[in-house]
């Protein structure tokens, strides 16, 4: 078993205990942000085939994830390193978000999705510290009976 290890910035808060049936989900405290960042494993390996996916399938993932909304217009997609693996993101305008970016990250096993939403486009410090969070996102294993 998995948990997250998530690294945030002297300006963020964690509200996850505000939504604990939800992800993980962190705000930017500044009156002018109306963003939340949100963060879950979403597939742990245990056994079988690798998945092992090349980053162009993680960006397809992130897109097959904001396709399932009406009105999408896909602004960028990007793959990179992250201290988990590899990321592939979307960046998309929503009917209800001017902003939504995707992240699925993966080391080759496992599976992490991170999503920043914002009904008004955020501020480049947001965005910037946003994107930072998410690629130092890592796993820890929890040592079964705990």
């Amino acid at each position: 078993m998995l948990r997250l290890v998530v690294e945030l910035p002297p300006s963020w808060v964690d509200l996850s205990s505000e939504n604990a049936d939800g992800p993980s989900t962190f705000i930017k405290e500044d009156p002018e942000s109306t963003g939340a960042l949100q963060i879950s494993i979403q597939a742990e390996y245990h056994g079988g085939t690798i998945p092992n996916p090349i980053p162009e399938q993680l960006v397809s993932y992130a897109e097959g994830i904001v396709n399932k909304n009406a009105h999408v217009q896909i602004r960028g997609r990007s793959t990179g390193k992250c201290k988990m693996g590899t990321y592939g993101t979307v960046l998309a305008s929503l009917l209800r978000h001017s902003w939504c970016q995707i992240w699925v990250l993966s080391n080759g096993n496992d599976f992490v999705l991170a999503s920043h939403t914002s009904v008004d486009e955020p501020s480049e410090a947001e965005v910037n510290e946003a994107s930072w969070v998410v690629k130092n996102i890592s796993l820890q294993a929890i040592p079964v009976g705990l």
